[in-house]
């Protein structure tokens, strides 16, 4: 089997972030960025991104 069918047959198990964790990516990111976040804003992302997703999942390719 050639390598590059192995590689992207390969399934990567991912978790879910949770909200504090959300929350120190947005934090970090805004500090990397010079931004001040107002009042609440962090919180109001990580609840956000907790219920949704951070991940970028590409589309998954089938060989036959």
């Amino acid at each position: 089997m050639p390598d590059i069918i192995m590689i992207r047959c390969l399934i990567v198990k991912t978790s879910t972030y949770n909200r504090d964790e959300v929350g120190k990516v947005v934090q970090i990111r805004a500090q990397v960025e010079g931004l001040k976040l107002g009042t609440g804003v962090q919180e109001k992302l990580a609840e956000e991104g907790e219920r949704s997703s951070l991940r970028w999942n590409p589309p998954i390719q089938v060989f036959l």
